[in-house]
């Protein structure tokens, strides 16, 4: 892939990503606690929720012999409550042990050695998914500790939400979201707020700044390409060398069946060297 050709394919990605995408994702809601708190109200109906920290693509790591895990974005609420924000598109790589393993790890990095567990603080995950998972066309589907009796909900416990990506509704706020997160062009997006912090990082001053993060994702692809054009370009080099060689075998009054047997090349190839 030359340079041009990399630029090209940059400016495509960049043009047709969406909220759905990691990279964008990151970079509009990176330092920006007020646009988090403004989803997690729609995500979530409560207007009454106010946001004191938020972070993007935050490391969890476990011991070095277990899975970490990045979470896409999170925020710390005004009552300790600790949201995660997380985008899955595809259905094949969807599993609710994914959760299970996020909110374990969620829970062991908000607990401080010696602490009494009524510190832990309760949980909200949410995960944007880019498919209707029960296909039952709800905006979103929820999941609580309940006890199997009488259904009675377990205090202080998590949340897990799946948002259904694909819900359409566009009278109301959380149907607007939803598919502005779908949205690859701005002029289609709903809502005033998104709209604004997308078009500042599709077409504003941060796109610098997602473009170097899609050549960033394309690097080890690039490597690859490079590496392979490395080999081909000695593999070459090898091959005049040895035409060369041949040439002057033949001049020296060598006959194809002994070059063929010095060089291990086939009597077709050895006639064609001039």
């Amino acid at each position: 892939m030359t340079k041009h050709e990399l630029e090209k394919r940059v400016a495509k990605e960049v043009d047709e990503m969406t909220l759905m995408h990691d990279v964008l994702m990151t970079r509009v809601f990176q330092d920006d606690p007020g646009l988090v708190e403004y989803v997690l109200r729609i995500m979530l109906n409560r207007n009454d929720l106010k946001v004191v920290s938020s972070e993007v693509q935050k490391d969890i790591f476990a011991r070095p012999e277990h899975h970490s895990v990045r979470l896409d974005v999170v925020a710390v609420d005004e009552h300790n409550v600790f949201h995660d924000i997380e985008i899955q598109r595809a259905s094949e790589n969807f599993s609710f042990k994914r959760m299970r393993y996020y909110q374990s790890s969620i829970d062991h990095n908000n607990l401080g050695v010696g602490e009494n567990y009524s510190k832990l603080p309760e949980t909200i995950l949410i995960f944007i998914m880019g498919f209707d998972y029960y296909g039952d066309g709800k905006p979103y589907y929820r999941f609580r500790l309940k006890d199997d009796f009488k259904g009675r909900v377990a205090p202080d416990s998590y949340v897990w939400y799946l948002l259904n990506q694909k819900y359409v509704d566009k009278k109301s706020t959380f149907g607007k979201l939803m598919h502005d997160f779908g949205c690859a062009k701005t002029e289609e997006i709903l809502l005033p707020r998104i709209k604004k912090s997308v078009e500042c990082c599709k077409e504003g001053e941060k796109r610098m700044s997602v473009e170097e993060d899609i050549r960033e994702m394309f690097k080890p692809e690039l490597d690859q390409a490079r590496k392979e054009a490395r080999e081909k370009g000695r593999k070459e080099g090898r091959k005049e060398n040895m035409r060369e060689i041949i040439s002057r075998m033949k001049g020296n009054g060598f006959s194809a069946e002994q070059i063929a047997l010095a060089t291990g090349w086939s009597k077709e190839e050895i006639e064609k060297v001039k």
